[in-house]
């Protein structure tokens, strides 16, 4: 199965798009991802707009583990790097939810993006979630304000997909 273009990908939200884990694609499919109410165009910048998209399938992030990324560089999709300035919808989605699996968002340590918390606040995804800021530039990504924390709190493997959509 081929990977979707950035385009086709976010049209596929006004669908809904599901995961084959087992060749680490995102495919349209059934609404297994929130409904994106605000649907955005792909390519311009703006209010309801993004140019930026970029998406992780993870798979077995291990008891007490943490993937931190950097928002503002080192991001790849395709082998095409990929930098944000602002971020309009952050999608973390746990693999397999069971109501004891779940990821923590936040508290990157140092230079941690806020998004929708404070610097050291967490926040606990059991099954999926959705961050959204619409309008004009989004959330500011900047030197200072970039790391974005996955850790797994529970005593066992977790796999997740987390999908960030943005301009830069």
């Amino acid at each position: 199965m081929a990977a979707l273009t950035s385009a086709q990908f976010l049209n596929s939200f006004n669908i809904g798009v599901t995961l084959s884990a087992l060749n680490g694609n995102l495919t349209p499919g059934a609404a297994s991802i929130p409904s994106m109410g605000a649907l955005y165009t792909f390519g311009a910048t703006g209010d309801f707009k993004v140019n930026k998209l970029w998406y992780v399938v993870r798979l077995a992030l291990a008891a007490g583990a943490d993937d931190t990324y950097d928002l503002s560089s080192g991001l790849t999709l395709d082998g095409t790097a990929v930098a944000f300035t602002g971020v309009k919808e952050v999608v973390p989605l746990v693999i397999g939810p069971n109501g004891t699996k779940k990821i923590r968002l936040g508290n990157a340590g140092s230079n941690s993006w806020q998004g929708p918390l404070s610097a050291a606040a967490t926040f606990d995804v059991i099954k999926e979630e959705r961050w959204s800021n619409p309008y004009g530039t989004g959330t500011p990504v900047d030197g200072t304000h970039k790391n974005l924390n996955v850790h797994n709190p529970t005593g066992s493997a977790v796999d997740y997909v987390l999908i960030v959509l943005g301009v830069g």
